[in-house]
């Protein structure tokens, strides 16, 4: 019955999203609690809130949204927490939580592998002090205890915009690669790029192509559309689109990470070995947490022939992001130069049941 009425708030929260965007208000006052975590203990929020910057994560593990976000957190939280990032997961699964339930928690905390503290939410009380209305909700609160930034759900775009907000904090110096774009992207763009992205990530392709198109026609200076495009016509091998998109972005003055790596690969497939392993080397992969990287690098290695090199980069990858689709569709094309069709036809099929889990 718990389950049904977050169920309908989330339905609520999707027509109304535009009269309650961004409630609670940005710059209002975080409010203290006290939960406890997966053995029991009392957690103080006043205990939280004494980071640089903390991260509040409102879930629940029956939405997929959910899981996939505490993954992608992890990933910031091993990277930034020892410079002052906290990240809490508050587990609004239902008033009341039984035994088994918990269990049934706990096991899926340990699966997917997250570190940061996991809060029960019992009886639905901060749930409903922080008026969250769907979920995942996500909330980035400073040291004065002030909410910065509010995210209902899990747009891309916003999404990765708070993950950029994460990165500008902690790594200012890298700032500089970061996508040049309007700070004001129209939501018709963001919309469509949102449909581009779901439909690549189910892997179909001309609808992605399609609505990346439209996104791109109604905000010109929006980039990641054109990112996307750029990444599509990579896996298909299309290499007239490829250096038409890659040319409009260069022309756009984009210099991103995403980009310097999508540039890295295209490099791989024109046999450039030597200058892409340069490029990659440059981004120090042995501090980097990007499982994308890592299956280049394993890529470009393994076309080099370093088979010991490349199995061990894709390892890393795979342990970085076991949802990353990209690992499994990499390591296909090495498998592929191999000969190893067999094997290469499953990390494919891999590759393809990835996507339509993270979609």
């Amino acid at each position: 019955m718990d389950k049904i009425k977050v169920v309908i708030t989330v339905l609520i929260f999707t027509f109304f999203i535009k009269s309650v965007k961004g409630y609670p208000e940005t710059d209002s006052v975080a409010h203290p609690f006290i939960l406890s975590d997966l053995r029991g203990n009392k957690i103080s929020s006043e205990k939280i809130f004494s980071s640089k910057l903390t991260v509040l994560i409102f879930w629940s593990s029956w939405e997929i949204d959910s899981l996939n976000l505490l993954v992608k957190w992890q990933k910031y939280f091993d990277k930034f927490n020892d410079k002052g990032l906290s990240v809490v997961g508050i587990c609004s699964e239902k008033q009341k939580i039984t035994e088994q339930q918990k269990n049934n928690i706990i096991e899926l905390i340990q699966n997917k592998k997250i570190s940061f503290p996991i809060l029960l939410d019992e009886g639905l009380s901060v749930f409903n002090l922080y008026r969250v209305i769907a979920l995942p909700t996500t909330f980035l609160i400073d040291q004065s205890k002030r909410i910065t930034l509010t995210l209902f759900g899990l747009p891309l775009v916003e999404t990765e915009q708070m993950f950029k907000t994460i990165s500008d904090t902690f790594e200012p110096e890298k700032k500089k690669l970061e996508v040049v774009r309007s700070d004001s992207i129209s939501s018709e763009a963001s919309r469509y790029f949102n449909y581009a992205n779901t439909e690549f990530k189910r892997g179909k392709i001309e609808n992605a192509k399609k609505y990346a198109e439209k996104a791109k026609l109604v905000d010109s200076s929006f980039t990641e559309p054109i990112l996307l495009l750029t990444q599509i016509s990579l896996e298909e091998r299309n290499y007239d689109e490829l250096k038409k998109y890659l040319l409009k972005l260069e022309s756009a003055s984009v210099n991103s990470y995403q980009f310097n790596l999508l540039k890295c690969e295209y490099l791989i497939t024109q046999k450039k070995y030597d200058e892409a392993i340069k490029k990659l080397d440059s981004f120090n992969p042995k501090g980097s947490n990007d499982s994308y990287l890592h299956a280049l690098l394993g890529y470009a290695l393994g076309m080099k022939k370093n088979i010991q090199m490349c199995e061990q980069e894709f390892s890393i990858a795979a342990k970085l992001d076991s949802l990353d689709y990209r690992v499994a569709r990499l390591k296909a094309e090495v498998y592929n130069f191999y000969e190893k069709s067999k094997e290469a036809d499953e990390l494919l099929n891999l590759s393809k049941r990835l996507r339509r889990q993270t979609r």
